[in-house]
């Protein structure tokens, strides 16, 4: 009987483990893309901080510097939209499977549009420039880092199947249990003999 409850014990024990390595894939992705929602909030704020003072004396944005007339202009904002409606969706979602790879693509997708409006302001407008360019892109590196980041193992399942399998190996360790319990019963009520459950228990437990 020892034997047995010690089986017993031990699927528990598995399946507990198995529910806490879930929700650690959880948690792990959902702040995996809160870290990436704060960057991008933090991008779009720098852009909106009036650091640049024009000959005229005025100070303004550096998104007031961009061409709002160009296409990459109106590309940029389809992209930070993107970015931030996936980022909030991984976050609400209770899918514990990794991020697809267009994150990765469209983190990219932005830092290229972005810098490519920045290149585009004509320096000799403005009198002091103190946009903080070097901080800036490492923000937005660091965006494009965290997005290929959630495909890590370390913060999703390798593969999808992972859980599937995990949860197809406990319900087989439950049907074991389940089993080596019936035969005991046959056992105490004198059904089977000692060498018949010592048997099956063997297979059960190999």
């Amino acid at each position: 009987m020892g034997n047995l409850t010690f089986f017993v014990c031990c699927v528990k024990i598995n399946m507990n483990l198995s529910y806490i390595r879930k929700v650690a894939y959880k948690m792990k992705k959902k702040i995996a893309n809160v870290i990436e929602l704060l960057l991008i909030i933090t991008s779009l704020a720098m852009l909106y901080v009036p650091c640049m003072q024009l000959k005229s004396g005025e100070y303004v944005a550096a998104i007031n510097t961009f061409s709002s007339e160009n296409v990459e202009f109106h590309f940029m904002w389809v992209m930070y939209t993107i970015c931030i409606i996936m980022c909030v969706i991984s976050i609400i979602s209770k899918n514990q499977y990794k991020d697809g790879r267009i994150h990765g693509i469209v983190a990219i997708l932005l830092f290229i549009v972005v810098n490519w409006n920045a290149f585009g302001i004509p320096s000799e407008a403005f009198l002091v420039n103190n946009f903080p360019v070097g901080v800036f892109e490492i923000v937005m590196l660091s965006i494009i880092v965290v997005a290929i980041a959630k495909r890590s193992p370390m913060i999703s399942p390798t593969v999808a199947e992972q859980p599937q399998a995990k949860a197809t190996n406990n319900t087989h360790e439950r049907s074991s249990a389940d089993e080596l319990l019936k035969y005991k019963n046959l056992l105490d009520q004198g059904a089977i003999t000692q060498e018949e459950y010592d048997k099956k228990k063997s297979e059960l437990l190999n």
